[in-house]
């Protein structure tokens, strides 16, 4: 079959885009031999027997299904063409089949040239991806998901341009969290309304899915000092449910396009259902979207967390802990909207190959369809990726 060509617009003139590699890896080959004693035992083998569903495997359905197995991609990185081939070519030879991009950053600006007024009229454009329609078109072509991640109540954007948006301090003032950035009120309709302006357009412009992030109450900072347009009610119940109503309203909104809603929550809301102040709890978000992803990142859990000493050391007993714990409160139509975020980055304890391959195999083990792996420079743990996708069965069936 020829090779597909590559737009224009997405040559690479020159170079390539540098992978992620484990401390002292010196080539990309060196990180493909960690695993040449095989993942636990088990020795990879070629030819590939799962690949994304691009048009060259038509016919030949892939034993995962239709399971999203995605990476996530800054507007920056998409706008790249070295870094957007590189990816779409991982992509296209392993099981991944999906994307998350940025549509609606941390700053609260759209990361491509968006047409809605309200955008526009704030200033809250940052054009890093170029020519969406033609990004959405490549992707089309390679049959890969897409899902376009939005940042959406923490926005220093339009809280600057319409401050009665915003979270206020008790002095009238534009509150702001620990790390300086606005919010806006999370209660306010006209808040959602504008938020949800720009998920309407990349549903038009042909998104497969829309994933709210940042979808919840601020939670750091000097959270005594901030004053929202309606009172918490008793256990924070009015945060609870303005958070499940925005993403009921959310999907009305979404679905004339066909296009589903996600959202990313806490990781610690598996395990505990005593803080609400988030607006986030676990029995009531399934029910609102078509996918739940807890971000139960092994960092980012303390000592002692699932018995554990140092979860972050741990990754296998970690994610099966949260999901364990999800899983018994949630009962089996929660369990089919789980699509957890997993770590393929390091913080404490170096990531590699098998901490990324014991994550997955976590959320296979406990019957869990799909996953994302976050690496917020999406530099990419290839070789566990390639491992998983040489030979399926024997990588399932891999420390049982």
């Amino acid at each position: 079959m020829a090779a597909r060509l590559w737009p224009s617009w997405a040559a690479s003139p020159s170079g390539a885009f540098p992978v992620y590699r484990p401390r002292g890896s010196a080539t990309d080959a060196s990180v493909t031999s960690a695993l040449s004693t095989g993942y636990r035992g088990w020795s990879p083998a070629p030819p590939p027997a799962v690949l994304a569903p691009s048009p060259q495997f038509a016919g030949k359905p892939s034993p995962l299904g239709d399971e999203a197995r995605a990476i996530y991609l800054t507007g920056y990185t998409a706008g790249q063409p070295a870094a957007l081939r590189y990816l779409i070519e991982l992509i296209d030879s392993t099981a991944l089949n999906a994307l998350v991009v940025n549509i609606k950053d941390e700053q609260g600006k759209a990361t491509y040239d968006t047409q809605v007024p309200a955008f526009r009229e704030a200033g809250a454009i940052s054009i890093q991806m170029h020519d969406m329609p033609e990004f959405l078109t490549l992707t089309r072509a390679y049959g890969i998901y897409t899902i376009a991640r939005m940042v959406t109540f923490e926005d220093s954007t339009m809280t600057y341009y319409n401050p009665d948006l915003a979270v206020r301090r008790k002095d009238g003032s534009v509150w702001r969290d620990a790390a300086g950035n606005a919010w806006l009120d999370p209660f306010l309709p006209e808040a959602w309304d504008y938020v949800l302006s720009l998920a309407e357009e990349a549903a038009g412009l042909g998104f497969d899915e829309i994933q709210f992030d940042y979808v919840r109450f601020p939670t750091d900072g000097d959270v005594r000092n901030a004053v929202f347009s309606q009172p918490d009610g008793p256990d924070c119940v009015n945060r609870v449910r303005a958070i499940t109503e925005f993403l009921n309203y959310a999907r009305g909104r979404l679905a004339p396009y066909g296009t589903k809603t996600s959202a990313d929550v806490f990781g610690i809301i598996c395990s505990t259902s005593v803080d609400t102040a988030l607006g986030q709890v676990l029995e009531d978000v399934p029910g609102a979207v078509d996918s739940m992803s807890p971000m139960i990142y092994p960092s980012h859990y303390g000592p002692r967390h699932f018995g554990l000493d140092e979860p972050d050391a741990q990754p296998y007993e970690t994610i099966r802990g949260a999901l364990s714990d999800a899983l018994r409160r949630l009962g089996p139509e929660g369990k089919a909207k789980l699509r957890p975020w997993l770590q393929d980055f390091t913080m404490y304890h170096t990531y590699g190959p098998e901490q990324v391959l014991d994550q997955i195999r976590a959320t296979h083990e406990l019957g869990v369809k799909g996953w994302m792996l976050w690496n917020p420079s999406n530099r990419y743990t290839t070789a566990a990726l390639y491992a998983y996708t040489v030979d399926l069965d024997a990588y399932l069936s891999s420390g049982q």
